[in-house]
């Protein structure tokens, strides 16, 4: 049996108890990837005397390790189980789950499959519960010849929940001075996540007072038309009265590259509206940028999270009646490290750089 992870290892060295167990479990996690979950393994230590010419009685101690391994026979998946408190719809979860019946038992395919659903926001725990297995005639294992002969096909129960919910918030503040006289700010803010079973999110926020308004809305959703792709579409606006006005949209669409990681393109578009001696001036920028991000695990008590985003592009703006192009680069990284169950520690870079040979028409809407 060749196992790259202990074939790696240098030999003779000193004896370490908790290594060894180590060593035991890598060789069963190997055993548990070539289609045998059931395998066992028990651990023979003998000693051995051989000359050493560097010690004054010629003699020294060696430990002989032997694992002593019983396959208890080769298996493939069964359909798997989906239990636990969860309300997704089903075509949804299956896109995530790597577990294949009729394939060969592969503990590192519950893996992926646990690390694919936790990386979704609309799930909130993955877990598997104890195998279980199932006697089914031979005739229905494939018949090459090639292929391990199956003693029986093993089911895995995933024990899911699901995050699912609509929160709505907001607050009103009244302000009076003998400056600026009376002014009323509201702030409202809607979200929903999951609430048709399928995955998709929604956020909207508005704040407002008399002479300033700001409205922002994210809507996405996963898996779209079936396959693996994911779409997020966002728009905004920001006034202020007789000083500035902003609207900017987004749309993004991505695909898998492997668990917690995406890939795609996102069109953005953006106008400001200036005002020079109260003539407003108004410019437009539009661009496309090529996204790799990984996605951020929705943070759990204990668990590491972290986050990664790469961006870079490039659009087309005017200045002065010529078209101009610009190329930029984003990168945004973070990281929520736990320190106990209640408290952690949240760190966030973010660095951007537009590249031009016109560096003095860089325009306000550009810088967003």
């Amino acid at each position: 049996m060749h196992i790259d992870s202990i074939c790696r290892e240098t030999f003779p060295r000193p004896y370490d108890a908790g290594e060894l167990q180590a060593l035991a479990g890598k060789t069963l996690y190997f055993l548990g990837s070539k289609g045998y979950p059931f395998a066992k393994l028990s651990i023979d230590i003998a000693d051995t005397f051989c000359a050493d010419p560097l010690k004054k009685n010629g003699l020294h101690k060696d430990i002989d390790v032997t694992f002593i391994v019983s396959e208890n026979g080769c298996y493939a998946f069964a359909h798997p189980l989906i239990t636990g408190n969860v309300k997704t719809n089903a075509g949804l979860l299956r896109h995530d789950i790597s577990i294949k019946k009729g394939q060969p038992f592969n503990i590192k395919k519950i893996q992926e499959t646990k690390n694919r659903l936790l990386s979704r926001k609309y799930i909130a725990s993955a877990e598997t519960g104890s195998l279980k297995i199932i006697r089914e005639e031979t005739s229905e294992f494939p018949s090459d010849t090639n292929k391990p002969e199956y003693k029986g096909k093993v089911m895995v129960p995933l024990i899911i929940s699901d995050n699912t919910g609509l929160g709505v918030d907001g607050a009103i503040a009244f302000q009076t001075s003998q400056t600026n006289g009376n002014n009323l700010t509201g702030v409202f803010n809607i979200s929903l996540l999951n609430m048709f079973h399928h995955g998709e999110i929604g956020n909207l926020t508005y704040k407002g007072e008399e002479n300033y308004q700001y409205l922002n809305v994210t809507l996405g959703a996963p898996y779209l038309f079936g396959v693996s792709l994911f779409g997020t579409a966002g728009f905004g606006l920001e006034i202020k009265q007789d000083d500035y006005g902003y609207l900017h949209g987004e749309l993004r669409f991505t695909t898998d590259l492997w668990p917690y990681w995406q890939w795609g393109l996102e069109l953005k578009g953006h106008e400001a509206t200036t005002y020079v001696d109260s003539v407003p001036v108004d410019r437009q920028f539009a661009g496309l940028d090529f996204v790799m991000s990984r996605e951020t695990k929705p943070y759990r008590a204990g668990e590491l999270s972290k986050e990664a985003e790469f961006k870079i592009g490039s659009g087309v703006t005017q200045y002065n009646g010529a078209e101009l192009t610009r190329w930029h680069i984003d990168l945004t990284a973070g990281l929520h490290y736990p320190l106990n169950f209640r408290h952690a520690i949240v760190a966030r870079l973010v660095s951007g750089a537009i590249l031009t040979d016109a560096i003095d028409t860089l325009q306000t809407t550009e810088l967003y």
